[in-house]
């Protein structure tokens, strides 16, 4: 079983009849927008971490409805193995961290995204919002 060291997700909520996804500006390059993810406390599982963080960095309360794949790359020195979840939106609370984020449509949130490998679980998610598994 993989050692996850981060969780996070892709969080949508449907505006106007499209799919619209949540974004987060990097903390350490604000001209980098990301996925809201972060570090597994002890004790604390996957999912738990990736409503946690994702409700820290954006103030968004989410609820998991499906593993979307696993990121991993190499940040300040700590090889990160982070699981990246879909989840409904379901409200908001006031954030911890002063970040900006924004709500955008599938193609406009794919231009935005910094990282290639965040785009293709970007992908995924539409696929599968698109076939139905999901309603919000």
């Amino acid at each position: 079983m993989t050692q996850y060291t981060h969780a996070g997700g892709i969080v949508y909520r449907r505006q106007h009849g499209r799919i619209h996804y949540l974004l987060v500006q990097a903390r350490p390059n604000p001209e980098h927008w990301v996925l809201p993810k972060g570090h597994i406390e002890p004790g604390e599982t996957p999912k738990a971490a990736a409503r946690r963080e994702i409700r820290e960095e954006t103030g968004v309360e989410a609820e998991i409805i499906a593993p979307l794949g696993v990121l991993q790359f190499n940040y300040q020195g700590e090889q990160v193995s982070s699981i990246i979840y879909l989840l409904a939106y379901r409200g908001e609370t006031q954030p911890l961290e002063r970040r900006q984020c924004r709500w955008e449509p599938f193609e406009t949130a794919g231009a935005l995204l910094t990282f290639p490998d965040t785009r293709t679980l970007l992908e995924r998610a539409q696929t599968i919002l698109q076939q139905g598994h999901s309603r919000a």
